[in-house]
């Protein structure tokens, strides 16, 4: 079990002498004050933008999804340094956020952001410390260029929302259809607008919530055995998590498995932008095309549209 592991890290974290922390001693760490100061500009923009602009959405959204992150941001950074399998909020957001804020996708979005993209943005962040400490570079140097990669991220995507033409629409130059932001605006209507409550309440879905009380057990009850039988090497070795997240087959080669598919996908794209879609180059061949085939690409309708041009209740009949 992993429960004592990082109190015990966290006291002799400054006393271990092997040979990476002798090494990175001749940096120094980046200010505590540096991260308060970005995670306070972070919140006063996050008011800014509930207080100043239409979102319908109150600032509870922004601290309960703040507050969301604070309590996960540990255990799962455990599990994922454990056993390289990330454990996502992004449905545990989504359905806390659907209940909290029913009919109100903005509202669900916000709280979603601020509680499941701010946790997935911390152990990346965190992991690329972790690499920084086996590859010998400076945190300062880390923390400030991690600081002008958002700020460039961030000009480009403005550029891009702002300067092609069709953007995120089926129609967009060189394939801009944004999959990624599709997925979750599908989400915010599943989520949001008719809410976890609707979709999962008294109907045939209820029984998925059976998830989370699984979810929550099983980890407990091995924890216990685990206690119980200290020199059980089998109790010892089932990790809840990870028997429910996929098989370890590829274990000792996942990290350069990952790191071969992320270089490959990056590399890939690079090569086609600028020998393809730079030129104006389209190539119809299966991976192209197969999206636009088939009930995928024509939209066909599972049951025919009734007379009054749409399902459920009318305008004002939802409840």
């Amino acid at each position: 079990m992993i429960s004592d592991e990082p109190a015990d890290q966290s006291i002799t974290s400054h006393d271990n002498k092997d040979v990476h922390n002798r090494l990175m001693a001749a940096y120094p760490e980046a200010p505590e004050w540096w991260y308060a100061s970005i995670l306070l500009l972070a919140i006063g923009l996050g008011l800014i933008a509930i207080l100043c602009y239409p979102t319908h959405t109150t600032v509870g959204a922004l601290f309960m999804g703040l507050a969301l992150a604070l309590i996960f941001v540990v255990p799962i950074g455990v599990i994922f340094a454990v056993t390289n399998q990330e454990v996502t909020l992004n449905v545990l957001a989504e359905f806390i956020g659907g209940v909290l804020f029913p009919g109100n996708a903005l509202a669900m979005n916000m709280f979603k952001s601020y509680g499941y993209v701010v946790t997935a943005r911390t152990l990346r962040f965190a992991s690329d410390l972790k690499l920084g400490h086996y590859t010998k570079i400076n945190p300062r140097v880390l923390f400030i260029g991690q600081t002008i990669a958002t700020i460039v991220a961030m000009s480009i995507m403005n550029w891009q929302v702002n300067s092609i033409r069709g953007v995120c629409t089926p129609q967009a130059q060189a394939k801009f259809t944004c999959p990624g932001t599709s997925t979750f605006f599908t989400a915010s209507v599943i989520w949001g607008t008719l809410g976890p409550i609707k979709m999962y309440g008294d109907g045939p879905y209820n029984i998925l919530l059976w998830g989370f009380l699984i979810g929550a057990v099983l980890p407990v009850i091995f924890f216990f055995l685990a206690k119980r039988f200290p020199n059980n090497k089998v109790i010892r070795g089932i990790h809840a998590p990870i028997f429910l997240a996929g098989g370890l087959n590829w274990a000792k080669y996942n990290y350069v498995l990952t790191s071969a598919l992320t270089c490959g996908v990056a590399i890939a794209a690079i090569v086609t932008f600028f020998a393809l879609q730079w030129a104006g180059i389209e190539i119809n061949w299966r991976g192209n095309s197969i999206v636009n085939e088939g009930c995928d690409g024509k939209g066909c309708p599972l049951f025919p549209k009734p007379e009054k041009e749409y399902w459920g209740p009318g305008p004002g009949e939802f409840h």
